[in-house]
Order: C-alpha cells, then sequence, then structure tokens
C-alpha cells in the first residue's frame, strides 16, 4: 500500500473561454448586429415618415371632438402637401380638388358626398350641422397617406416638408 504523501495532484482542465472558438460565430454575429442596425434604421425613417399622417390624425381627434370642421380644408393641404409633390397639389382648389382627393384615397366621398362642402368651409363662419361625415371621409383620406403611397410613388425622404 502507498502512503497518501505518494499521490500525485489533480490535474484541473484549462478554464473555458466566454469568446467562441469558431470564426463562424463571429461572423454571425456581426451579421446579427448589422442587420439590427438596419432595422433600427429602417424603423426610424419610417416613424420619422408617418409623423405628418400622426399629426393630421391627431388635428382630425380634435375636431371631431370640438364638433368644429373649419380647419379641415388647411389640415388636408398641409397632409396633402407632405406625402405629394408641390406641383400636383398646391394649386388645386374646387372641384379639382376634391376630385384630387378622391383620386388619392377619397374613394368618392370628396366630389360627391360630405366632402362637397369642404371648400366652403374655409371661407364660412358657420360650420355645417353635420361634420361627423366629413370628418369620417377626411379620416380615411389620411390614413390612406404615407410614404410610397401616392399617386406620385414619392418615397418617405422626399415629401415636401417635414411636419415638426
Amino acid at each position: 500500500m502507498r502512503g497518501l504523501d505518494e499521490l500525485a495532484d489533480i490535474v484541473l482542465p484549462p478554464e473555458v473561454s466566454l469568446a467562441p472558438a469558431q470564426p463562424g460565430w463571429w461572423i454571425t454575429g456581426a451579421a446579427l448586429l448589422v442587420a439590427l442596425v438596419v432595422l433600427a434604421v429602417h424603423l426610424r425613417r419610417r416613424h420619422q415618415a408617418l409623423a405628418p399622417r400622426r399629426a393630421a390624425l391627431a388635428a382630425l381627434a380634435r375636431a371631431r371632438v370640438e364638433g368644429d370642421a373649419r380647419p379641415l380644408p388647411a389640415l388636408l393641404k398641409r397632409l396633402a402637401l407632405s406625402y405629394h409633390p408641390r406641383e400636383e397639389v398646391a394649386s388645386l382648389t374646387g372641384e379639382r380638388w376634391s376630385a384630387w382627393l378622391d383620386r388619392t384615397g377619397g374613394g368618392g366621398a370628396f366630389a360627391a358626398g360630405a366632402g362637397a362642402t369642404l371648400s366652403a368651409l374655409a371661407y364660412d363662419p358657420e360650420p355645417p350641422d353635420d361634420v361627423s361625415s366629413l370628418l369620417d371621409a377626411a379620416e380615411r383620406w389620411a390614413r390612406a397617406q404615407g410614404p410610397g403611397r401616392g399617386a406620385s410613388g414619392r418615397g418617405a425622404s422626399d415629401h415636401a416638408e417635414p411636419d415638426r
């Protein structure tokens, strides 16, 4: 029998590294990081591009609560200028403006429906009695607006005026 003093010490294995040993893991991690950065940039640009629509929908909600549709013509024109070329939108008035609104998301509600009173709102001191159908049509049109949704096919980065 051997004595305890003749036994060899326990040999511990080397510590496990926290860094992955294979280069494939580094490549995968770098690709994931790049994808996350691209996604964050895309989401930020989309959020900024939709700011005019969010502001218009908030203003429409305030108008609905107040029952006042008088700011509606200016609101729709500002939103249209945010997503469509100024040359196409700025000079439109009256029937041409209503027809354009219908063509770009109004679905016929402006030329023949509740939107027929839209031109008079800018100059009439008394708003019409029933503004809910007009506000409904304006809200539907506003929701149809956004980058790349217009007839001109313009993107988010080149809309006319940012809403800040």
